[in-house]
């Protein structure tokens, strides 16, 4: 995307985002782009990124809000989340409690 910002980015991100609006040199370090690169390309992948990528556009705090969102998904789609399913469901979970 445009900007000079977008250097720092990964081959993944330079496709989808448009770091312009972030103030705080992220990415930064070599990892964090490379993070960044596979959490749009699981997103990308699942037809997620309409939802999240205006968010990371955003500024600072609501990419951020978006990114550690993004972090957690991949693990609620693992097997074990099929466990914590049936637990939620079964009676040791009070349906009072609500979702998690």
């Amino acid at each position: 995307m445009a900007g000079t910002g977008a250097l720092r980015l990964g081959p993944v991100a330079r496709r989808f985002v448009s770091p312009d609006r972030w103030t705080d040199g992220y990415p930064g370090p070599v990892a964090y782009s490379r993070e960044l690169d596979v959490l749009l390309d699981w997103a990308s992948k699942r037809n997620y990124l309409k939802r999240f990528v205006p968010n990371i556009e955003a500024k600072n705090t609501k990419r951020d809000e978006a990114l550690n969102e993004l972090r957690l998904l991949p693990a609620s789609s693992c097997p074990c989340s099929q466990t914590l399913q049936g637990w939620r469901e079964s009676h040791l979970y009070p349906a009072e409690l609500g979702t998690f």
